[in-house]
């Protein structure tokens, strides 16, 4: 999704609400957890993400993977980090922003296809990513994500700014990040998934 929208005086917002056929057809129903209701799933029209892959460590990556069922699947002798900013700016939930890490698991002695991984995400049962971070912005967005899924989400102010040149993301006073665009736009892919443990 990136770069992100933006409008000009001949452009729509892309934040109106608008008739359109993949999201008019979900079918929603209330959820409700201990500290809210919410219609699932949860719709995002409109938003702009930035991901970036590292390769670290395998060690540094086993000591944030606390499960005993996983293990960071460790590819050409380096464990795979996923770092991600996420601005929403039209949901059926509000708009929120949101910062993930995550490292790429298996299951424990499973031995998972790479090609398999890289393929086809949804139906590689035995890898996905472990979250070990997940702040957000909302508490909206912080009390489903925990009571709902499960996922270390806390909240916290988190800069964004999508453009055309390139991406700046800033995480309170933990960390900031710059990305620029690159002069070509290289090969086009279809969505990546983010299938999570």
């Amino acid at each position: 999704m990136w770069p992100g929208n933006v409008c000009t005086p001949e452009m729509p917002d892309p934040t109106a609400q608008r008739p359109d056929p993949f999201f008019d057809a979900v079918e929603q129903r209330p959820y409700s957890c201990p500290e809210q209701t919410c219609d699932l799933p949860i719709l995002y029209r409109d938003g702009s993400l930035l991901a970036m892959f590292y390769r670290v460590d395998p060690d540094a990556a086993r000591s944030v993977v606390a499960d005993p069922r996983i293990e960071p699947f460790i590819i050409f002798g380096k464990a795979i980090v996923l770092v991600a900013s996420f601005e929403y700016r039209l949901t059926s939930i509000g708009p929120y922003g949101e910062f993930g890490i995550g490292v790429v698991c298996k299951k424990v002695g499973s031995r998972p296809s790479l090609l398999k991984y890289v393929t086809d995400m949804i139906g590689a049962n035995d890898t996905a990513i472990m979250v070990t971070n997940l702040p957000v912005t909302d508490e909206g967005a912080r009390a489903a994500g925990v009571n709902i899924w499960g996922y270390p989400k806390y909240v916290t102010p988190i800069a964004t700014d999508f453009n055309d040149s390139g991406v700046h993301v800033a995480l309170q006073d933990e960390l900031q990040i710059s990305s620029t665009q690159p002069a070509s736009r290289g090969l086009k892919t279809r969505g990546m998934p983010f299938v999570t443990f």
